[in-house]
């Protein structure tokens, strides 16, 4: 990870730089969070409109309720990451901690934990795997290849067979796990 440094202090040259990112970096939190909130209030007023209109229409509901979710964790896995650095970062600037040794930490972890997670969170593909596994039915053409590969050998290679249940209950584990 290439990062420019955050953690200055009052005679670093550099510290008006930093703080014009991390001031953007935090209005750019607070715009994304109050729009995300925005966007949970609608569907929440369309969800209650929708019940009051007709009782029998789940399906939506319950899709409302799926977006909902994804909005709050990706408030809060934005928040988990960001804030704790920018009150790192304040602290650090008016020398409350010395927060030097920290940097790798957050460089090397904290920051790209929430490059790792949104895309989890804004893609449908690992519910949808998840549910595939808890169905036993293969994730994707590799996986559906290699089962029903194994479908086809289960009479001649009884050892594939084990193989193949082994896979399953990985997945299954995997799944159970997330």
């Amino acid at each position: 990870v290439c990062l420019f440094k955050y953690f200055v202090t009052s005679t670093d040259p550099q510290s008006g730089f930093t703080w014009v990112v991390l001031i953007v970096n935090f209005l750019c939190f607070i715009v994304i969070t109050i729009s995300y909130i925005m966007i949970n209030f609608k569907t929440l007023h369309s969800s209650r409109r929708i019940r009051d209109k007709s009782r029998a229409d789940d399906t939506l509901t319950r899709r409302n309720r799926s977006v909902q979710r994804k909005i709050t964790f990706i408030i809060i896995t934005d928040f988990l990451c960001w804030i704790p650095f920018i009150t790192t970062c304040l602290l650090h600037y008016y020398e409350v901690v010395d927060a030097s040794s920290w940097y790798s930490t957050f460089s090397i972890i904290i920051l790209p934990i929430n490059s790792v997670i949104n895309p989890l969170l804004y893609d449908d593909t690992v519910s949808r795997c998840v549910q595939r596994v808890r169905e036993n039915r293969p994730v994707n053409k590799v996986s559906e290849m290699f089962v029903s590969g194994v479908v086809g050998l289960r009479g001649q290679l009884g050892e594939i067979h084990t193989v193949k249940s082994d896979v399953v209950e990985t997945d299954t584990a995997i799944a159970t796990a997330l």
